[in-house]
């Protein structure tokens, strides 16, 4: 068969077809099997990963930093400094990820506050202070756009 039948049989570019002959006519059939692909070789030996897990179950503050909670950039800075190792901010977010951290975000929550005095808050109060509408203002025949004072009002379709 040709390259170009194989490659219609196979549902596969005809450029792919060439390539995995040319590797079956140098390697044989050892390079038709699918292999691991490794990728790019880690900057962190695996004792410089748990140095680096060390540092950040100690915190923050214990490093240095005013701040109790990680950020990416901080752990960045800690990367260059403690193993001059370069990373951006979203390769060290997927490396915390990739050694169990998750993000953590703070809840909103009054320690010492009384629940029912916040409900109270939010269901009366809150409301009340929220902007509503002006009645003496005219509507806008814009949704995104209030009408001013000064513009009449249109009166039908097409031009006055």
């Amino acid at each position: 068969m040709s390259s170009g039948d194989i490659a219609h049989v196979l549902d596969a570019p005809r450029s792919k077809v060439s390539q995995w002959l040319s590797d079956y006519e140098q390697f044989g059939w050892e390079a038709l099997l699918e292999g691991h692909r490794s990728g790019r070789p880690a900057q962190l030996s695996a004792r410089q990963q748990q140095q680096l897990e060390d540092i950040i179950d100690s915190g923050p503050q214990a490093y240095g930093f005013l701040s109790g909670v990680w950020s990416a950039p901080m752990v960045t800075r800690v990367l260059e400094e403690e193993f001059a190792i370069g990373y951006t901010d979203r390769h060290v977010r997927r490396l915390l990820h990739a050694l169990g951290f998750s993000v953590q975000r703070p809840k909103r929550v009054l320690a010492r506050a009384d629940p029912a005095v916040q409900n109270r808050w939010r269901r009366y109060t809150y409301p009340s202070l929220k902007k509503k509408p002006r009645p003496d203002m005219p509507k806008s025949s814009l949704p995104t756009r209030p009408a001013s004072g000064r513009t009449p009002r249109s009166t039908g379709r097409g031009l006055a």
